[in-house]
């Protein structure tokens, strides 16, 4: 870390303060080091072009990361104002709204993160395993949130014709297709590994839930151990399509958002951002169990609405 009194300090006392996820605050100084170092100075010293050349370095493919990014170097350089470090005493981060971000973020690796139904059923259809394909498709439908639990607790019995009623008392639709991973994962005793040759078998013990834990599996662990094990199907699935580099969960489910609007606005004879500020947009929010601030969400994905 470049000026690594300073920073250490801010982190000792932001972790004293705040939960932060696992070395966060090294992790964002590490991506500034270089450019302090070519600067000769420390971030809270950077004015407004310094900033916007640092962000275009960056070369970033996601608004919301670089979002997180911002929020985190303001308040590192409100931090050194109030210990009267900063030159100019201003701090140049909060000139920069998401709107203004958005003309920093790699417009090519953000539009590839944004697919298709059909391409995600593509990609379903290359896994080898159920449970793999009701995960990678389910979390594109919606089944996400917190832990994973709608995943982890659902049951077939749950569906009733293309709605099914979730652990989070969320009532949402699910396709066709979705159902029919649904049945398959909910029937199959057996998962292949997908590293490797695929040459290792494992047998699944009963349950009446549609995904099935391994026999070794420990029951004993909290709500977010047992959330991980989801995750690292979505991530092994990335990782044996050869996407990992680029797809993320988050991308996923907002790939789904957008099918889902432009789908609805179709059937409303709208377009889809006359969907996102109607009413109707509280179906959307139920189905992917978020909030959505339209204005910045449509900031976002406005390039593929229909």
């Amino acid at each position: 870390m470049y000026n690594t009194e300073v920073k250490a300090r801010y982190i000792a006392e932001r972790n004293e303060t705040t939960v932060l996820p696992y070395n966060f605050l090294n992790r964002i100084f590490s991506k500034s080091e270089t450019f302090e170092e070519q600067l000769g100075k420390d971030l809270y010293d950077f004015t407004f072009y310094e900033i916007e050349n640092f962000y275009k370095t960056l070369n970033v493919g996601a608004i919301d990361y670089l979002y997180v990014l911002n929020n985190a170097y303001s308040l590192y350089v409100q931090w050194c104002l109030q210990e009267n470090l900063v030159a100019d005493c201003q701090n140049h981060f909060l000139e920069f709204s998401k709107e203004k971000l958005m003309d920093y973020v790699n417009k090519i690796t953000s539009a590839r993160r944004i697919v298709s139904r059909k391409q995600v059923i593509s990609w379903c259809e290359e896994l080898p395993n159920s449970s793999d394909q009701f995960v990678l498709l389910g979390t594109f439908e919606g089944l996400y949130n917190p832990n994973y639990s709608d995943f982890r607790h659902a049951k077939m019995e749950d569906i009733s014709g293309n709605t099914i009623y979730l652990y989070s008392d969320r009532r949402i639709q699910i396709s066709d297709k979705l159902i029919e991973y649904a049945k398959d994962c909910n029937e199959a005793m057996e998962y292949y590994s997908i590293t490797n040759t695929m040459s290792k078998k494992m047998s699944f013990k009963p349950a009446p839930t549609i995904i099935k834990e391994y026999p070794n599996i420990r029951e004993d662990v909290d709500e977010h151990q047992k959330g991980i094990r989801i995750y690292n199907k979505l991530v092994r699935s990335f990782k044996y399509l050869g996407i990992y580099d680029w797809m993320k969960a988050n991308a996923l489910i907002e790939s789904g958002m957008i099918d889902m609007i432009n789908e609805r606005a179709k059937q409303l004879k709208m377009t889809g951002k006359e969907y996102l500020y109607s009413s109707y947009v509280e179906e959307l929010e139920e189905q992917y169990s978020k909030h959505i601030v339209r204005s910045q969400f449509y900031l976002k994905v406005k390039d593929f609405l229909v």
